[in-house]
Formats: C-alpha cells, sequence, structure tokens
C-alpha cells in the first residue's frame, strides 16, 4: 500500500516508465498520477501503467495519461481482475487521456485508456 503526493512513470525530458503491479492486492493512494508526461520536453518511448489479475485501487484526485509529447498506456488484465478509480478521498477522479497540456512544439501526444490486454 502506498501514500504519496505524485506517482510519475515516463514523466520528464527523454523518459520512460513501467509499472506492473502484483496479481494479488494493490492499494496505491496518491494527488496525482502521471502515466507518461514528458512535461512540455522531447518524449521518451511508451509509460505503461500494468494493472494485476486481483484487486487493483487506485485512489487518485488527477490521471494524467499521455501528456504534453508523452505516450502513456493504462493496462487492465483481460485474465480478470478488478480495478476500482476513485478520488484520493473519494469522489471522483480527473482523467486526462491524450493532451498537449500547453506545449506548442511537436506535440502530438498518444494515449490508450484503460483496455485488456
Amino acid at each position: 500500500m502506498a501514500n504519496v503526493n505524485e506517482l510519475r512513470l515516463g514523466y520528464g525530458s527523454l523518459t520512460t516508465g513501467t509499472l506492473t503491479l502484483s496479481n494479488t492486492y494493490n492499494a496505491i493512494t496518491v494527488t496525482t498520477t502521471h502515466v507518461g508526461n514528458s512535461a512540455g520536453s522531447n518524449a521518451g518511448t511508451v509509460s505503461t501503467l500494468y494493472f494485476g489479475t486481483g484487486t487493483n485501487i487506485l485512489k487518485t484526485d488527477t490521471l494524467n495519461i499521455g501528456v504534453s509529447k508523452a505516450l502513456g498506456t493504462v493496462v487492465a488484465s483481460a485474465s480478470g481482475g478488478r480495478v476500482t478509480i476513485g478520488g484520493k478521498t473519494g469522489g471522483t477522479t480527473a482523467i486526462t487521456v491524450g493532451s498537449t497540456a500547453g506545449t506548442g512544439t511537436a506535440a502530438t501526444p498518444t494515449a490508450s485508456s484503460i483496455c485488456g490486454a
């Protein structure tokens, strides 16, 4: 179980991140989650968050997938499991999928929201 301010997968210039959660129980509580966010710089390759086949709870106020020039993917297992996404202290999550986030030059973000793999 993790309770942090930010979870960054592939955040910043030329970075890439992958997080594969366990196939039992995962609970993450975070204010902002980034899966691919180049923060205005050049992007690395695709950053990916893989949910496990067990119970997955993501409590986050903001979920950014593929922001600025970055590529981001969030994958739920096709072979079962449960994914629950909600606000850090309850309520809803603001989800952004594929946004330039104000990046001006050559910004073509690509993102995949939750899909089976």
